[in-house]
């Protein structure tokens, strides 16, 4: 069974909502998306857990959370990471870009 992107009658054309990961990807396949930006907590662990990412940019914020959704969760296995840069941005924030190995 296909499935079609849902639209609200008075949504912003530009945006689209998918149901399934295979879906959104197929909508970037057919787009011609070369890069996406990809963000938060659980949509990292989904595409991780389906090995869509190549690389990681992750963020650090010098305030120690009590509770919350863990950025990488559970995954079925070891995600290997090579490191490429490390960077200050000022007021105790610094930010690493890796590579997802292969």
């Amino acid at each position: 069974m296909a499935f079609e992107p849902w639209f609200a009658p008075d949504a912003d054309e530009r945006i689209i909502v998918h149901r399934t990961v295979d879906g959104l990807v197929q909508t970037l396949e057919d787009r011609g998306a070369k890069r996406v930006y990809a963000d938060g907590g659980r949509v990292i662990q989904t595409f991780l857990r389906a090995g869509l990412l190549k690389e990681l940019t992750i963020t650090v914020v010098p305030v120690l959370l009590g509770q919350g959704i863990p950025l990488f969760g559970e995954l079925c296995a070891h995600v290997a990471l090579t490191h490429n840069a490390t960077r200050t941005l000022g007021a105790g924030l610094t930010q690493s870009d890796y590579t997802v190995k292969r």
